[in-house]
């Protein structure tokens, strides 16, 4: 066992699910089929122009 093996299960540790987290909350949303864009353009300009 070396000196560096913590070091190797704290990367670990933290690394991990920092990964999963970012993924998670960097990743895009998918739109809806029952809602294509075009809809979602609409409904936008609708309710700025409220």
């Amino acid at each position: 066992m070396t000196p560096f093996d913590w070091h190797i299960g704290l990367v670990i540790a933290i690394g991990i699910p920092l990964v999963v987290f970012l993924a998670v909350a960097l990743w895009p949303q998918r739109i809806p089929k029952h809602k294509p864009s075009q809809k979602i353009r609409e409904q936008v300009q609708q309710e700025t122009e409220e």
